[in-house]
Order: C-alpha cells, then structure tokens, then sequence
C-alpha cells in the first residue's frame, strides 16, 4: 500500500508532531511517498497532554486514559517554566533553565511532574538510531501573565510513541513510557 503525505520543511525544522495547520497547502511543503503497512487500529491519533501545575484535584486530561500495555502516539508539555528531572547514566539532575532551545539528548530517563499527587509519570525515550520518533525538546516560550520576572522562558515537551506500563504502588499510581519504534505508531 502506498501512501502520499505532505511534510512541511517547517514543521521537521521544528520537531513538531501533529501542527495545528495543513501541511498540504503550504508552499514548504513536499510530498514524500511510503510504502508499507498502515497504520495499526489500535494506535490513537496524537495525543496531547498539557501536564499540571501543582496540587491538582485529578489527573491531567488524557493521562486518566491510558492503561497499562497500550501503545500510544503521545506529546507531553509541562507548563512553561517548569523543568523535569533527567537520568543520565546513573546520575538524576534538574533539566537546567537553559536547555538550549532545541532537542535535549542523551536521556535515560525523564521525570515528568503531573501536578496530580497521586499520579508520577516516567518516560525512558530509548535509543534516537532505533526510537527515531521520540523527541524531548526545549522550546522558547513566553512566560503567563502574572509569572516571578526569573521563570525560565523555556517550555518542555516529550513527543513520542510509547507503550504504557503502569506500576501501583500503595498511595499513588506510577506510569513508565517504554520506548517504541515508529513503526509501532504507524509513522
């Protein structure tokens, strides 16, 4: 089966998954060709998920529905200014407020607050040779009204295809993204 999809320069330049504006009637955008499959039944659409800030009264909008050995398409924000916590190697850090803007490489891991008490969300993003559909990224934003004059100008995003572990743990329920190919997503 072939399929014929428009990709716009700008949007690869990006890294954005899912734009809010056609593709196919802009003048960057190019037609590419692929052959395969399509894409599985059971994969969703993106799902987007604007993480919380803090003391939510319930989970962030979407994480309620994901269950555990589902294959998502999923883009994770965290509100601007707030910045997860990342392994590398043995060693978990602060995502520094400088992150320079662009993809973040070489995570293990990503410690993604929920805002929601009773919720954690992990995501490992897995090898970029095999993984290639899976991004974390700093992009430039501007900070909401009302914000400290220090909050960091910077929004956090993990975009990716991903299957979802889930781990009950006593007081709260844990979610672990693993990594999966982009075939798994039907990209």
């Amino acid at each position: 089966m072939k399929m014929q999809v428009w990709i716009s320069l700008g949007a690869i330049a990006l890294g954005l998954a899912g734009c809010a504006e056609p593709t196919a009637n802009r003048a960057d955008a190019t037609p590419v060709t692929f052959s395969g499959e399509p894409p599985p039944k059971d994969v969703p659409k993106l799902l987007d998920v604007t993480l919380g800030g803090a003391n939510l009264e319930a989970p962030p909008a979407g994480l309620d529905l994901l269950k555990s050995g589902q294959t998502v398409w999923i883009q994770l924000s965290m509100p601007v200014g707030q910045l997860p916590s990342v392994r590398r190697g043995a060693n978990w850090e602060s995502l520094s407020p400088d992150c320079g803007h662009g993809v973040v490489s070489g995570l293990d891991e990503i410690s993604m607050p929920t805002g929601y008490n009773h919720m954690i969300l992990s995501v490992v993003p897995g090898r970029p040779d095999v993984h290639a559909a899976n991004i974390a990224a700093c992009d430039y934003a501007i900070p909401p009204e009302g914000s400290p004059e220090d909050t960091p100008q910077t929004q956090f995003r993990v975009t990716g295809c991903f299957t979802v572990n889930e781990v009950a743990i006593p007081t709260a329920r844990e979610l672990v993204l693993q990594p999966r190919t982009p075939e798994a997503c039907g990209l």
